[in-house]
Parts: C-alpha cells; structure tokens; sequence
C-alpha cells in the first residue's frame, strides 16, 4: 500500500483540530530538544582536542547523528512551511 504524500489537504482531512494541535505540539517540542541537543554536542566538542574530535566525527555513530539532525532540519522547515497555511 503506497503512502500518501503530506500535504495540506491530506493533514486537514486526516486530523481534527484537537489531534493536529497535539502533534505539532509534540513535534515543536522534539525539535526544540533536538536544536538544544545540537548545541550541547557542540559545546562539548569545543573542549575536545583536535585529535579525539577527528577520531570521534569519523565514527559511524557521529555519521548517524549527522544523519539524523539533517533529518530534523528537513522535517522542520516541511512543517513550518505547512504551518503557513
């Protein structure tokens, strides 16, 4: 069964004002999270040394965060930009 894209219309439909107002809610909230997350981890790595930062950012685990936070920012210009409407 293939997804349906997100759009406008299919959000309206799909939620009623109460639901849509909970998950953009719990969605601001994991980015809010997400963006303080980011700057901790890069506060941290600001008292690394050059050698522990290049052997850490060569991780599989550092490209999986890096994966994920571009994830995030994507997802969160979609919802703001759906949040105009």
């Amino acid at each position: 069964m293939a997804e349906r894209p997100i759009t406008k219309t299919n959000i309206a439909r799909d939620l009623d004002p109460e639901q849509a107002r909970l998950a953009y809610s719990i969605i601001q909230s994991l980015l809010e999270h997400t963006k303080v997350v980011s700057d901790l981890i890069a506060l941290m790595a600001q008292t690394l040394d050059e050698d522990t930062t290049k052997a850490l950012t060569q991780t599989p685990v550092w490209t999986a965060y890096l994966d994920s936070r571009a994830r995030w920012i994507a997802r969160a210009k979609m919802w703001r930009s759906l949040r105009r409407y």
